[in-house]
């Protein structure tokens, strides 16, 4: 979110933004697994059509490990790895069928965006910065938009357009931690921790903002219309123990994945709005997997455990 919005809260609204910015910040630190289950920094990219599932996460001191699935309606079809670069940071599927992008993080917090041919293994450098960056969308053939902080070190960053004609400013507003952006119909924009849309380009699709209340945590469209989304709402009770519930949302059906989500993380939608992934724990206590919905059945299975690596 950007500085200012923060700094113009009421303090009651302040403390509500600042405890899901915790909550938010944790999304993207290492943390040691549970016995038995994935680290909550494995990362995923879910292909256009949700036909193929990349996960990468840390193996040993310094390795990546990726896997790449491929998905059916009933279950995962083929697992087969994929090498990655040993510093890979965020990712995200690009607008081909065979293509993920990639970002690197150097000690120094520079960075690499990269494109990786999931197929033949070949990498393209697209963009180079002394500074870090995360959350790549392709929202053109051959554009990209990127969050690259203003300078190496620095905590805020902004927006930036890659083209072959160079980086531009995207917008300018300065932002900590951001949801990444997403392009629905036309429109590209982000869900901000104060609960309300930042629109980059286009224009936001009708009823969408009326997708988010007060429990919203993250919303995830397909990119085609009428809405097919994913909604996440985080719970947090005065008792402690927060969760999350998880569901799809095509028109006036509402479909609820499983009961509840401790700590659940990396939720997708394909393009095309037939497949959903995350990962996260059904329950306190309980080793994290990768999950897939089929958004046509609600039918959820387990794509890729721990024991499974």
């Amino acid at each position: 979110m950007s500085r200012g919005e923060l700094e113009g809260a009421t303090p009651m609204k302040t403390a509500a933004i600042l405890s899901l910015l915790l909550l938010a910040a944790c999304g993207h630190a290492p943390r040691e697994p549970l016995p038995g289950g994935l680290p909550g920094s494995t990362l995923l990219a879910l292909s256009p059509d949700g036909t193929q599932l990349l996960v990468a996460g840390p193996e040993g001191a310094t390795a990546t490990r990726g896997r790449l699935l491929e998905l059916s309606r009933n279950g995962v079809a083929s697992t087969r790895n994929v090498p990655l670069p040993q510093d890979t940071f965020t990712m995200a599927w690009s607008r081909s069928p065979t293509d993920v992008l990639l970002t690197t993080r150097s000690p120094d917090q520079g960075g690499e965006l990269l494109r990786l041919d999931v197929a033949t293994g070949a990498r393209r450098v697209v963009h180079q910065s002394s500074s870090m960056l995360r959350f790549p969308i392709e929202t053109q053939a051959g554009v990209y938009a990127v969050l690259e902080a203003r300078k190496p070190g620095d905590r805020y960053s902004q927006w930036q357009r890659i083209s072959a004609q160079g980086k531009t400013l995207l917008n300018d507003k300065f932002y900590s931690l951001a949801a990444p952006l997403e392009q629905v119909n036309g429109s590209l924009h982000l869900l901000e921790p104060t609960r309300q849309f930042r629109v980059f380009e286009g224009r936001l699709p009708q009823g969408m903002a009326g997708l988010v209340t007060d429990t919203t945590w993250t919303l995830n469209c397909a990119d085609k219309l009428p809405l097919t989304c994913v909604r996440r709402h985080v719970f947090m009770p005065p008792g402690g123990g927060a969760y999350a519930t998880i569901e799809i949302v095509q028109g006036g059906r509402r479909c609820a994945v499983g009961e509840r989500w401790i700590d659940a993380r990396e939720v997708q939608i394909s393009r095309d709005g037939s497949t959903v992934v995350f990962h996260g724990g059904p329950e306190r206590g309980a080793p994290r997997a990768v999950y897939a919905v089929d958004t046509a059945t609600c039918r959820t299975f387990t794509a890729l455990a721990a024991d499974a690596r």
